[in-house]
């Protein structure tokens, strides 16, 4: 636990196509293409100024980052992530990347999280993993003295109870913050700021069968050709107002709606379905993460007496959200040690 005046404190996410971190007494998150390549160059030029961070997992030299999805390309498709996830050398590659954008050699608390269909099973699991001294390349290492595993759109309903003047009733009421991440759409219902798990839950419809969709919708309009992943991907993360697919432009933002206005009521009709019994309790719905704007619409068609509320900028809500969380596990530890 933390042993000086000022706590390092360090949170990231890992997500199925970008990473989020937090480094101490750093503002705005950093944000890393959750790519993991094995290859340095990778068919890049040795003159291209990489944007890769190295690792070394169980001897083993990867390299994480945007260049690492442009060198896989088409390979970058991502599948599901099995309940073991975690002890991958693929997570683990992740995390020290991670550990490595903390720019310290010790963290006091870390805070991260994981998909509400993991969380039940593997939280435990994942803090033991965390807690320890990390050898992240030769000559690195960085020693984690405790930390906090919590469901992931946890994070997005903290930030937005920062941000919104009517933080009380919020928290004293009951909640539901859904999640749209690459592989899943996830969401987890509050009462009274207390995760209620039978009735939480994940579809596989998240954001990556929308991009899925919009490449079959581009190939079935410009004859077999389709835009590039890593460079869909990336144009919809920069906010792109366009993509080229060959010689055609694609106006991205229509193509985007198009694609949710069949995915997306698939996912939330799922999560209507298993919160039928609780939806005369519930008094606000709001969307976290970079897919929430994308599935508004379908929340609100579906649950039409309830306010969604999405933020204006939601990609960072969840990591932000984390920090806030481990602050309040700091002073929680500090109240503990005067004896209050």
């Amino acid at each position: 636990m933390p042993t000086s005046n000022t706590p390092r404190i360090g949170v990231f996410d890992i997500g199925y196509g970008h990473m989020k971190a937090i480094p101490p007494g750093v503002k705005h998150p950093l944000l890393v293409t959750a790519a993991v390549s094995q290859e340095k160059h990778a068919g890049l030029p040795s003159s291209v100024e990489r944007d890769a961070i190295p690792v070394v997992v169980d001897g083993k030299p990867y390299w994480v980052g945007e260049d690492a999805a442009i060198s896989l390309g088409e390979q970058m498709a991502r599948k599901p992530r099995h309940s073991d996830y975690i002890q991958t050398q693929e997570y683990r590659a992740l995390l020290y990347a991670a550990l490595s954008l903390m720019d310290t050699d010790t963290l006091d608390i870390v805070v991260t999280g994981l998909p509400v269909e993991h969380f039940q099973h593997q939280h435990a699991t994942l803090r033991k993993m965390l807690i320890g001294t990390h050898t992240i390349r030769p000559g690195h290492t960085v020693t984690i003295r405790d930390a906090y595993v919590i469901p992931q759109p946890m994070g997005g309903m903290l930030n937005y109870l920062s941000t919104t003047e009517d933080s009380h009733r919020a928290s004293q009421s009951t909640v539901l913050v859904y999640d749209p991440g690459y592989g899943t759409f996830d969401w987890v219902l509050f009462e009274s700021m207390r995760p209620v798990g039978d009735v939480s839950g994940s579809s596989r419809y998240g954001f990556g069968q929308i991009l899925d969709l919009i490449s079959d919708q581009c190939a079935e309009q410009f004859s077999g050709s389709r835009p590039a992943r890593p460079l869909l991907e990336r144009a919809v993360r920069e906010g792109k107002e366009r993509i080229w697919v060959g010689p055609h432009e694609v106006p991205l933002q229509p193509a985007i709606e198009k694609a949710a206005a069949e995915i997306a009521p698939l996912a939330v009709g799922e999560m209507k379905n298993i919160l039928d019994d609780r939806l005369s309790t519930m008094t606000l719905i709001i969307g976290v993460g970079g897919g929430a704007p994308a599935y508004r619409d379908a929340v609100q068609a579906m649950f039409p007496a309830v306010p969604v509320e999405v933020p204006e900028s939601p990609v960072f809500d969840i990591v932000h959200g984390y920090k806030i969380y481990a602050r309040s596990q700091l002073a929680k530890h500090n109240k503990a040690a005067v004896g209050e």
